[in-house]
């Protein structure tokens, strides 16, 4: 089993898939989150997402008309230790920067900019790509997996 380098503070930012693995429990990937969701209620990290987040978890539940996976979610996502940073002017200059830059996708580039925003010394998704489009740290769900 990978290991998460956890930072013991500091800021890491998620971005919806790792919601997606934990809440739908991923056939592989959920069981690499638990100790990352234990630290994450114990208090050690903070752990923040964008409010597009709440968007992207959303759609398939709305979709298929479940509405318990979609309650989960909200509960989840604003209910929770987990803070959700709302999209502003700021960081829609800095996505648009990143979109024209680096031809990140709109809803990737809101992810970076809105942990960059934040100060986030961790980027937590698993978009291999998104290594090289920032400064900050990005690990992937698929670090952990690997032995």
């Amino acid at each position: 089993m990978g290991q998460l380098a956890i930072p013991t503070s500091g800021k890491v930012y998620c971005d919806a898939s790792l919601f997606i693995y934990t809440l739908e429990s991923h056939p592989i990937y959920s069981q690499y989150l638990i100790p990352f969701w234990h630290s994450v209620q114990q208090g050690q990290i903070e752990v923040m997402s964008s409010e597009l987040s709440l968007l992207e978890v959303m759609v398939k539940p709305i979709r298929v008309n479940n509405l318990v996976l979609k309650q989960q979610y909200e509960r989840f996502l604003t209910g929770t230790n987990l803070r959700l940073i709302p999209i502003d002017k700021n960081i829609l200059i800095q996505a648009a920067h990143l979109c024209a830059t680096f031809k990140v996708r709109s809803p990737d580039s809101i992810h970076l900019s809105t942990a960059q925003e934040c100060q986030a010394t961790m980027f937590f998704t698993n978009d291999h790509r998104l290594r090289t489009k920032t400064t900050i740290p990005v690990i992937t769900v698929d670090d952990l997996v690997q032995p």
